[in-house]
């Protein structure tokens, strides 16, 4: 377990511990219930207070409070949540009958107001790409164990990462302890992840991506590289955790390391400059004989002929070639409208004619570049002994 314990609510300091060691003196557990709830706060708010302040998150910055701007958090190991109305131990039973018994909580804490606070300790740590996927983890996680409706008076504090608890009588483990599955937790992690990362998109084909990897880090990857598959972290060669990390649309998700989101176009697996590369090709492939004259787009069939499309037919036809049409969570514009913007700025033409005798496709006509849409042929001459072809 990584616990943060905090002697009061003022200090920002703490120590890793375990609040389900921690035992308060009889007489002072008393006197402090003995005070209202207002007063109770101030007391702990001075810095010469003592009790056992906890937080299940540890922080970029391991020994501080977790802050949104300065201390986001890094791993979570436990679940609590606050209910504003007392539960009588011989119902809690009655209550937890609505909820998977491999999801009931580890331990229940009786908090210094007289209200339930049951405690989910993890398996293993949950780790977080940044504050907005652990905040949205705790709605994952809220969802599954039914907490808004688990007992009465639910609160949704409970769902903040900067939450601390105070402790009340003591964490009382509830029959086996159990602890929340990994496989469950790592579920959760990875679709808290999906709903708050802002793109996960590279723009890259996944079977060059797959074929680059498997160049660079030969046999590292055990299993179909595909997505949503798990394994090693295949780019380091100390990594042994054959559920390590999980490939995504645009990188990797990590359960274990020193980082939770890793982009294929870090420096760690395929490199800017290669991804770069390949984004600059995908746009030339996905573009090849496509113009624009202001009116129409105009692509050339295998036959050889120029056809006008416009929208919805250029679109599949750009679809076909790999090019997503919805914009991902966090961009203003999908790959699909940038190509398009691509062919309307980059590939415009000031007109598309058929032009006899020469060259179908690009041409310059009075200076101006446009596009000749001709299928006509001139006719060849009479082919002559002793003189060269006329092309």
């Amino acid at each position: 377990m990584q616990f943060r314990i905090f002697k009061n609510l003022v200090v920002n300091d703490s120590v890793e511990g375990d609040p389900q060691n921690v035992k308060i003196d009889p007489n002072s557990l008393a006197a402090m219930k003995a005070v209202p709830k207002k007063r109770r706060r101030q007391l702990l708010m001075t810095k010469t207070a003592e009790w056992c302040i906890y937080s299940p998150f540890t922080g970029v910055i391991p020994g501080q409070r977790i802050n949104k701007e300065t201390n986001p958090p890094l791993t979570q190991c436990n679940f609590s949540a606050d209910y504003d109305v007392p539960v009588a131990p011989e119902q809690i039973e009655g209550y937890l009958s609505k909820l998977d018994p491999a999801l009931h909580p580890t331990a229940f804490d009786v908090t210094l107001s007289g209200n339930l606070r049951p405690s989910f300790n993890f398996e293993s740590l949950v780790r977080f790409a940044n504050f907005a996927h652990a905040s949205q983890f705790q709605k994952e996680l809220s969802d599954l164990l039914k907490l808004p409706t688990l007992f009465p008076g639910y609160d949704t504090a409970s769902e903040s990462p900067t939450q601390v608890w105070t402790l009340g009588d003591g964490l009382t483990q509830w029959k086996a302890g159990n602890t929340l599955p990994t496989t469950v937790l790592e579920g959760l992690c990875v679709k808290a992840f999906k709903k708050s990362h802002t793109s996960t998109s590279t723009g890259v084909g996944f079977d060059l991506i797959a074929e680059e990897c498997e160049k660079r880090f030969p046999g590292m990857w055990r299993g179909e590289f595909k997505i949503g598959a798990t394994g090693v972290r295949f780019w380091d060669p100390k990594a042994d955790n054959p559920r390590g990390a999980m490939l995504m649309e645009g990188g990797v998700f990590c359960f274990t390391g020193d980082r939770t989101w890793i982009p294929y176009s870090d420096e760690a697996i395929l490199g800017h400059d290669w991804s770069a590369k390949q984004n600059v090709l995908h746009f030339g492939n996905a573009t090849e004989d496509i113009y624009f004259d202001d009116r129409n787009y105009w692509r050339l069939l295998p036959d050889g002929i120029w056809v006008a499309s416009v929208g919805k037919n250029i679109e599949l036809e750009l679809k076909s070639r790999g090019v997503r049409a919805k914009a991902a969570k966090g961009e203003l514009m999908s790959e699909m409208e940038e190509v398009l913007y691509y062919i309307q700025t980059n590939k415009r033409v000031a007109a598309a004619i058929p032009l006899v005798f020469i060259k179908p496709g690009i041409t310059s006509l009075d200076g101006e570049r446009v596009l000749n849409i001709s299928t006509v042929k001139a006719l060849p001459p009479i082919e002559v002994e002793g003189m060269k072809s006329w092309k």
